[in-house]
């Protein structure tokens, strides 16, 4: 071993008591790491908003989850959402340029479970990551008809 690498070696061994930090917390101090992560029982609810990049669907949207239990350092919530989207732009210029009206929207309600990451002490700003896995149904209606009343078509459908 070069003697440069023994000094350092030896330093190092040396300050480590002075690096060392207190693996028991006082009670009442929070661990920065779990600063966003919800308390077992905790209701988190949201309303959401969504948009295609160009405005050619808009949609609205509720979700909610428990936090139920804790994972080791980990936290599983589980909970539902609903949301609705519709056609906005696109069914606007199909409307004015071929003289019809179009409706097409779709209603997706499901149930959802997050799995939360303790990642709070990563960035001065609260920082919540998670995986997310949902499973529901898909509601979907699509109408259109000429203007005149010529012609008109219909569709509902539903699936997983």
């Amino acid at each position: 071993m070069k003697p440069t690498s023994t000094l350092l070696a030896l330093a190092l061994t040396a300050a480590a008591p002075a690096f060392a930090q207190d693996t028991n917390p006082a009670p009442d101090v929070v661990d920065p790491s779990q600063r966003c992560m919800a308390p077992v029982g905790h209701l988190d609810t949201r309303l959401t908003a969504s948009s295609t990049m160009f405005f050619n669907y808009v949609g609205v949207g509720a979700n909610a989850d428990y936090a139920l239990l804790p994972l080791g350092p980990l936290t599983l919530t589980v909970g539902g959402e609903v949301s609705y989207d519709t056609c906005l732009l696109t069914c606007a210029a199909y409307a004015l340029l071929f003289n019809e009206r179009i409706s097409d929207w779709t209603i997706t309600p499901a149930a959802r479970a997050t799995i939360h990451f303790p990642l709070g002490a990563i960035s001065a700003q609260p920082v919540d990551v998670y995986v997310l896995a949902t499973a529901g149904l898909m509601l979907a209606n699509h109408s259109s008809e000429d203007v005149g009343g010529t012609w008109a078509w219909h569709a509902t459908g539903f699936g997983p």
